[in-house]
């Protein structure tokens, strides 16, 4: 089954003219156009947007089945596009903000804003802009120049500007074909007046032209013209080329115009907004304090969000509104207070980030009893804590209060005695150290977390040793993980760190951002000429369906940024793509944009009918029971179909015999098709395909088709395919055209 929509709005925005509407333009165009240098790029994009009532409707009633089972394409009819590329591509994207048609056209004079534009999304009245902000380049200063002509005779001498020939000839230029390229100009009696008449040339043909240029003269005999660039900008930095030493021009010889230049200005919104996927992940940062007494007033930390905004969080007095934070007390309180000033939504950067601090290692060390014979008085074991204090544990007597320990027994005892001391709070470290014990190793572990603990353990061990050990290693800083609160790619930012004198700190950059175009776009390729688009866009419509995004329709364009910013994509890259041109919904052809519904609503069941054999399928012949020349616009219509042999074989019963004529026999099971043409334009409406399989009842073949789909007040013609024996050496397709048609009406 085949069911159509039809716009019921689209526009085109251009942004050469950020503001200008053409919501009844018939023509719908996706363009880029470039001045010589591609310094600057101007495209235009196309909005369409089709009402899906009725398709939600029948999609919730069972009338259209739900899911991949059903393919919508977008459906848009070429218009001499032109200067097409060999080859390319057109993307549709769902529009992500609502906009109002408008009723300008292209050339309307003096032009009409009161619709969606380049610049707005409603009018020039409302002023609402597009989301977002771009950089664009604009024109900054005039390009200008002068052309000075010598006497001479200059017949049939030419001058070229910007790449267009302006050719001197004698008498009247009307016998000669102008042309955007090259362009005659009066050769007159004296060198005033053929100034003159280039002036005048270059200024009332700018239409066939197109350069971007004006022409004056001083005073009634001229020697010389005056060009001023007629818009600001490097656009009318045109090239020049003469094929006489009578024309020169000032200044770079190679320049007709010099001196026009652009600058980069952010503009909000422009050329429409659409959404581009879904974000799936955040991406996430980390910020790990290594030496707090390094870090110095002023130092800082430079964050920026998924919408490119720069935060600073600044080391200084604790302030989480001003977005500072004191660097005190140790590593890991330090990261604490950065942590907190981060996800502070008074501050700076409010609710764009979320940090957390985690991932703190206490450092261990280790003192190995190997032979406690060897062990004397006075040999001891020294641990240096976090905050860098030394502690000595002696041989001797057992006191845990004087940190003393007694060598005896055996090794693992001694190591018992020894992991006790160390333990014991009122002794010489209190509670800087917690220790076990694990046959004759004793297992030291700093109280205070962090790298500040790799410190050195000290072995006084007279005469043969009797003892080993490991330094302080494995204690970790706190490490501030720091989290995107906008997930996707756009959160895949740099961290900077002012971090004056000795390092304190380090931090990764945010990365892990993930972004997923899945359902989001949709898009055709091109290659070497124009053609229709016939694009899937099932993904998106299914969006819409299911209330994923609002309905605000598609936008049609080339893959491009926000306000054709950037210069990596095909938009605003210096390529030439040319110009797609394709009807809109105020053509006055049939050719309007239509969203196309296919699904397979084939079913099978024969009852008492037999088939069609192989021989039977090969001469054969179609016709219809019941065709009617007019349907309503509104109908539903079950069209009976009956495929038999050309020549049946006449067969005896009681009552006579049967011609064979008007027995009913099966067409192959899903490989018998139909499609539907316009009976005048030859266009394919309904094409051959998974959604015109014929079906078939007790009575016979059929299939349906609802007019409301079709356009109304036009005849359409019937024809069918017929495959059998499909994947075998023996298949054969064949073709039908019976001149089955018919005639929808109001």
């Amino acid at each position: 089954m085949h069911y159509f929509e039809y716009a019921t709005k689209d526009t085109t925005l251009y942004e050469s003219s950020a503001s200008m509407n053409t919501g009844l333009d018939e023509i719908l165009e996706i363009r880029k156009d470039m001045n010589e240098d591609a310094s600057v790029v101007n495209v235009s994009r196309a909005l369409i947007k089709f009402d899906l009532t009725y398709i939600s409707q029948s999609v919730s009633s069972g009338l259209i089945p739900s899911g991949s089972s059903t393919r919508y394409y977008l459906n848009l009819y070429d218009a001499n596009s032109t200067q097409l590329n060999i080859s390319q591509t057109l993307y549709g994207y769902p529009v992500s903000q609502s906009w109002e048609m408008g009723s300008g056209r292209l050339d309307s004079a003096p032009r009409i804003t009161d619709g969606a534009s380049w610049r707005y999304r409603d009018n020039d009245e409302d002023e609402t802009p597009w989301f977002g902000t771009y950089n664009s380049l604009q024109g900054n200063t005039f390009a200008s120049g002068t052309l000075t002509i010598s006497d001479g005779d200059f017949h049939n001498q030419e001058v070229t500007i910007g790449g267009v020939d302006f050719v001197f000839v004698s008498g009247s230029t009307s016998v000669f074909d102008n042309s955007s390229a090259e362009i005659f100009v009066t050769s007159g009696s004296t060198t005033g007046s053929s100034v003159t008449s280039l002036r005048d040339v270059i200024n009332n043909s700018s239409s066939l032209h197109s350069l971007p240029i004006s022409a004056s003269v001083v005073g009634s005999n001229p020697d010389y013209l005056i060009l001023s660039g007629s818009s600001a900008g490097t656009n009318s930095n045109l090239s020049a080329v003469s094929s006489s030493v009578l024309f020169t021009f000032d200044g770079t010889e190679s320049k007709a115009l010099e001196g026009g230049t652009d600058t980069t200005v952010t503009l909000s919104g422009g050329g429409g907004s659409w959404y581009s996927g879904s974000a799936l992940d955040s991406a996430t940062a980390t910020i790990t304090i290594s030496d707090y007494t390094e870090l110095n007033a002023g130092d800082k930390v430079n964050l920026i969000a998924a919408d490119g905004t720069n935060y600073d969080f600044t080391n200084g007095d604790q302030s989480s509104v001003n977005g500072t934070w004191e660097s005190a007390t140790s590593n890991n309180q330090t990261a604490t207070n950065l942590m907190n000033v981060i996800n502070t939504t008074s501050g700076p950067a409010g609710t764009r980030f979320l940090a957390s601090v985690d991932g703190t290692v206490a450092a261990t060390a280790t003192i190995t009893i190997s032979a406690y014979t060897e062990l004397n008085s006075t040999d001891k074991v020294n641990l240096v804590a976090a905050d860098g204090t030394n502690y000595d544990f002696t041989n001797g007597d057992q006191s845990s209060v004087n940190g003393t320990w007694e060598s005896a027994t055996s090794n693992n005892q001694t190591a018992t005695n020894l992991m006790n001391v160390i333990n014991t709070s009122s002794g010489p470290a209190g509670t800087r150290f917690t220790a076990t014990v694990d046959g004759a190793v004793v297992t030291v572990t700093q109280a205070t977390v962090g790298t500040a603990g790799n410190t050195t353990v000290t072995l006084t061990d007279t005469g043969t040793a009797g003892m080993s050990k490991t330094n302080f290693t494995g204690g970790v800083d706190y490490v501030i993980t720091i989290t995107q609160a906008t997930s996707g790619t756009a959160g895949n930012t740099t961290v900077t760190l002012t971090d004056s004198g000795t390092a304190g700190m380090t931090k990764t950059n945010f990365s892990g951002g993930t972004w997923s175009e899945y359902g989001y776009v949709a898009s055709q390729s091109f290659t070497h000429e124009p053609s229709d688009l016939r694009m899937d866009v099932s993904d998106i419509v299914n969006k819409w369906l299911d209330s994923t995004i609002p309905n605000e329709g598609f936008m049609i364009k080339r893959s491009g940024s926000i306000g054709n910013s950037s210069a990596l994509v095909e938009e605003g890259n210096s390529t030439k793509f040319g110009h797609f041109s394709f009807f809109g919904r105020d053509t006055h052809t049939v050719y309007q944009p239509k969203l196309e519904v296919v699904w397979d609503d084939s079913t099978w069941a024969t009852g008492s009918l037999s088939a069609l054999s192989s021989a039977n399928l090969e001469d054969m012949v179609f016709y219809m029971k019941g065709l009617r020349p007019e349907y309503k616009e509104t109908s539903k219509v079950k069209f009976r179909v009956v495929g038999r042999e050309r020549f049946p074989e006449k067969t005896y019963v009681t009552s006579g015999y049967s011609t064979g004529y008007t027995t009913v026999k099966t067409l192959p099971s899903g490989s018998t098709y139909y499609e539907i043409k316009d009976a005048y334009t030859e266009d394919v409406i309904v094409p051959f395909g998974d959604g015109t399989k014929v079906s078939c009842d007790s009575t016979g073949n059929y299939f349906n088709v609802w007019m409301n789909g079709l356009q109304s007040e036009r005849f359409y013609r019937i024809n069918y395919k017929v495959v059998s024996g499909s994947g075998t050496a023996g298949e054969t397709v064949q073709y039908f055209d019976e001149k089955h048609s018919f005639k929808v009406v109001r």
